[in-house]
């Protein structure tokens, strides 16, 4: 009988035992927490409220919260933590479970940019500046429905000043020493220009300075040292903005780094293979030549114009003094065969070459080698250059009265008269012998390795701008610049797709590609 019984009492006494514990459980039917967050205030570490509502990131804000123990309560039972709430939406990572004995009615959290609530911190910080933002900050459990925030919310303060002049100046004296060593080394260009390279002032070379080390500036290493800076730039702004120094660097920033230093060590490859013996010489002696053409256009310009000016003499014109008649002769001794020289100083000097050397043959010998040269200039001139030579000619011999020759030359008088065209107006133009010489100029420092200007350097090869070196050049900048955009818009550096990167790597593709034939002297 009493051991019947037994399992009865057994479970009597348990259940007396079990019904006050279960009635103690909190959790059994826990209380709905509804705040308000009564007060939001920037603090310090130590916890103490500081004035006003201004913060920055790294900041550390107080919430003081209305019946903070139940939401304690209710998120220990939820097995959920207490997070922020920014403008409405869920700080996931930014976790409020600071407190303070001093302050048993308050949480406390740091302001820090978190990876999973990058989109909000995006919204909130895209296109920072030195003036506070509002922001609507509260606190609530973890994916339930944040507690009602006081209206003063939080004044953030995306850049600060101080931190901004550092991360400036420390850029600014980056691009100070490298803009220094672009100018005195060959950093930013293909190479020192060569031993025998002769300097080229205001239009004229000048033996007696050197060429130094103005080389041509390179694309490839105009393009690395673009990226390089806009990369550093942006990496500095996101860093003093969100103070993330160690995952801002995109997949894109590293590919762009890796292609412009991949197009430069392709060109370096490039060049020296084309450094042989054979082309060296090819150089040297195209060299040569331009180097006579530029010297030699000058006095070539003020030859014809004096030479014309002392034919024109003949009919009559008042143009050829003293001083010029002793140039003239001065410039015939120097030169010898001017019509040769004439010629070899520029095409545009050929024509004007041909009349001269027609009136210095005056009236040959029948069946003569001068009498030959004579009719061969008579069939390249036109009638009435001929007829001006022969006329000018014919005044020069000063022939008797009554002669064949003075009946000749009245004839010719008359015949041109109605179109006398003065010798002067058959010299070449000022402007085209500049054109003439201003492209000498530039072959020459191009084959002697010597800078033009930068942006003519980069585009050009021996025979001038190219399209695949402008192409390369075009995208460069154009992506350069949204890279920027994207990076100060966003705070992040951008992700270009497959496409743009392909974009970017066909352009130096096609650059490397061509550059393998591209004329090293010009035609």
């Amino acid at each position: 009988m009493m051991r019947s019984k037994l399992p009865f009492l057994l479970s009597f006494v348990l259940c007396l035992v079990a019904t006050p514990l279960l009635a103690a459980d909190p959790c059994t039917s826990p209380p709905k927490a509804k705040g308000p967050v009564e007060k939001l205030s920037p603090a310090n570490a130590a916890g103490e409220e500081l004035e006003g509502i201004g913060v920055s990131l790294g900041s550390w804000v107080a919430v003081k919260v209305k019946d903070l123990d139940q939401l304690r309560l209710e998120a220990k039972c939820a097995s959920k933590k207490i997070i922020v709430y920014i403008n409405g939406h869920a700080a996931t990572g930014l976790v409020a479970d600071g407190i303070r004995q001093s302050h048993p009615d308050t949480l406390y959290f740091r302001l820090w940019r978190t990876d999973i609530a990058r989109p909000i911190w995006n919204e909130i910080l895209s296109a920072p500046g030195f003036s506070h933002r509002k922001m609507d900050v509260t606190v609530g459990i973890d994916g339930q429905s944040p507690l009602p925030s006081p209206a003063s919310g939080l004044d953030l303060k995306p850049l600060d000043e101080w931190s901004f002049g550092i991360a400036v100046l420390g850029f600014i004296g980056l691009l100070g020493v490298f803009f220094s060593l672009a100018m005195k080394t060959n950093v930013l260009r293909d190479s020192s220009p060569s031993d025998d390279a002769v300097p080229v002032i205001a239009g004229r070379l000048d033996p007696s300075i050197s060429a130094g080390n103005r080389g041509t500036y390179s694309l490839a290493r105009l393009q690395a040292a673009w990226w390089l800076f806009i990369i550093l730039g942006a990496y500095l702004l996101i860093g003093i903005v969100t103070w993330d120094f160690y995952t801002s660097l995109s997949s894109t920033a590293l590919i762009l780094l890796g292609l412009s230093a991949g197009t430069v060590v392709g060109g370096a490859i490039i060049d020296a293979s084309k450094a042989t013996p054979e082309q060296k010489a090819a150089e040297a002696s195209k060299a040569a030549e331009l180097r006579r053409q530029i010297e030699q256009l000058a006095d070539a310009e003020e030859y014809a114009t004096l030479e014309a000016k002392r034919l024109d003499k003949l009919f009559g014109a008042k143009t050829f003094d003293a001083a010029e008649a002793a140039r003239y002769n001065a410039l015939t001794l120097h030169y010898g065969d001017v019509d040769k020289w004439l010629r070899s100083a520029g095409g545009l000097f050929a024509g004007i070459a041909d009349i001269f050397e027609l009136v210095r043959l005056g009236r040959p010998a029948a069946g003569s080698p001068e009498d030959a040269r004579k009719k061969e200039l008579n069939a390249k001139l036109p009638n009435n250059l001929n007829d001006l030579s022969e006329l000018a000619v014919l005044i020069g011999l000063k022939p008797g009265a009554g002669t064949p020759e003075e009946a000749e030359m009245n004839a010719l008088k008359a015949k041109v008269a109605a179109q006398l065209t003065p010798f002067l107006s058959l010299v070449p133009k000022h402007s085209d012998v500049e054109v003439q010489r201003t492209l000498a100029i530039s072959r020459y420092r191009k084959l002697t390795g010597q800078s033009e200007a930068w942006f003519t350097d980069i585009l050009s090869d021996a025979n001038g701008v190219s399209l695949h070196r402008f192409q390369l050049f075009a995208w460069t900048a154009i992506l350069g610049i949204i890279f920027i955009g994207a990076s100060y818009r966003n705070l992040a550096m951008p992700i270009f797709d497959t496409t743009l990167m392909g974009l970017i790597g066909l352009s130096a593709g096609t650059y490397l590609g061509l550059k393998i034939p591209e004329a090293t002297v010009p035609k």
